[in-house]
């Protein structure tokens, strides 16, 4: 449980934890929050991540604001790591990974090598060219390059991250009309812009263990909103490309190509092994059949991504005056 996990932490005497019950059903037993030394505040119906988290930061007192979820369990060193990061004055925010809590089963092993919940490392603000980004996909497909150590983040993810209290008060939180699905990234986007000379830092060791529900309908279903939450970012955000898989429009045209033509098809079939060599590649080196089929996942996952983009880019396409409809990204 989360809240025994904070509880459990190295630094737990020097810790404000608030629980924001964000109009959860059942609702949140209160004696449940109390007896743990936590507080709890209710939001009468739910309003999103993005509002529930603000609700907290109005709350807490504290100068360093932490963020998880109630589906996840900080590791007990978590908190102390994190706040180690700001002995430095220009660390803006510091966060860590998230990984998978479950062990077993054929998603659990995917997400071990392709966590669908992690910081977005600094090389990706080098350049917004969509070219640029189109070399970076490449590139992860291919050989996916292994980071290591503390370092600067392009942002950091809403299940494990923190901020300077001064800096959520000078962004006015997160943009409670995200509701899932890239709030976290929006609320980077604008420190980025609002405090340039200000770093975000990963700190591997600060990890957070995520209890996935582990389905196929989950899976896309979360890809599907980030896709949603991209749109929301790339219309707010000047300097945002838009984020599109091209494998899955590729693999689209191919099938519907052999389907007409009555040819090739089992060359279409393997066509995301191809797209994506990094899993057959892998599957050599460990010997393991079965992350050829991971190519396959990645390739539902990414085209569930791009539905989720065409579908915000049609419900937002009416953007008048910075005025935007409530989200919905689910």
């Amino acid at each position: 449980m989360t809240l025994d996990s904070l509880n459990s932490q190295t630094i737990r005497d020097r810790l404000e934890v608030i629980v924001v019950d964000d109009g959860s059903f059942p609702r949140i037993e209160e004696a449940d929050v109390m007896t743990r030394g936590a507080i709890l505040i209710r939001h009468p119906y739910n309003l999103g991540l993005g509002a529930a988290r603000n609700t907290g930061i109005a709350a807490c007192k504290a100068s360093i604001v932490a963020f998880t979820d109630d589906d996840c369990r900080p590791v007990p060193a978590w908190a102390e790591l994190l706040l180690s990061s700001y002995c430095q004055p220009l660390v803006a925010g510091a966060g860590g990974p998230v990984v998978g809590s479950n062990q077993t089963g054929f998603l659990a092993r995917y997400y071990r090598l392709n966590e669908p919940v992690r910081p977005l490392e600094a090389d990706l603000g080098m350049s917004t060219s969509v070219i640029y980004r189109f070399w970076l996909y490449l590139k992860r497909n291919v050989n996916p390059v292994t980071y290591a150590g503390a370092r600067d983040a392009y942002s950091l993810v809403g299940a494990n991250c923190s901020f300077r209290r001064q800096v959520l008060d000078a962004l006015d939180g997160f943009d409670a009309n995200i509701q899932f699905g890239g709030d976290d990234e929006d609320l980077c986007l604008r420190l980025r812009d609002a405090f340039p000379d200000h770093t975000l830092r990963i700190v591997p060791e600060a990890l957070v263990e995520h209890d996935y529900d582990l389905t196929m309908r989950d899976a896309v279903r979360r890809a599907k909103a980030y896709g949603v939450g991209n749109v929301l970012n790339y219309r707010k955000h000047r300097n945002v490309s838009p984020t599109i898989f091209p494998s899955p429009v590729l693999w689209l045209f191919a099938l519907l190509a052999s389907t007409v033509l009555r040819r090739n098809r089992l060359a279409v079939a393997a066509l995301p092994l191809l797209m994506s060599p990094r899993w057959a590649l892998s599957a050599f080196r460990s010997r393991s059949l079965e992350q050829v089929s991971y190519a396959y996942v990645q390739i539902v996952q990414e085209a569930a991504h791009d539905v989720g983009f065409a579908t915000g880019l049609w419900r937002f396409r009416v953007l008048l005056n910075g005025e935007r409809d409530k989200v919905q990204a689910s």
